[in-house]
């Protein structure tokens, strides 16, 4: 883990296939770390994750049962220099927006 400061997206999906993939591409740039929890999705947004998952490195997918896990993704993180961005499976950002507010957290 980490001891720089970071900034690690968490993002809690079901059945998000028609924007999942445009919205973890649209934070890939800010988020230095990006923990997906799959809660039991029946369309295609498992496989849409494991191929963003193969092509970026820094995006961690868990299959969860409970929507209540995906809160143990974020323990490995406590007590280090760490913000949290909560990413909705459906929400875009403006990138240039993220890219300046990435230079004033830092």
């Amino acid at each position: 883990m980490s001891t720089r400061p970071q900034i690690v997206g968490i993002v809690l999906v079901r059945n998000e296939d028609l924007h999942i993939e445009r919205a973890l591409r649209n934070v890939l740039d800010f988020c230095d770390t990006i923990e997906v929890a799959d809660h039991g999705s029946t369309d295609r947004t498992p496989a849409i994750l494991a191929e963003l998952a193969a092509a970026y490195p820094k995006i961690r997918v868990r299959r969860i049962a409970d929507a209540r896990e995906s809160n143990e993704m974020l323990q490995p993180y406590a007590s280090t220099p760490t913000w949290v961005f909560g990413v909705d499976g459906d929400e875009i950002y403006d990138p240039a927006g993220l890219a300046r507010f990435r230079e004033e957290l830092f």
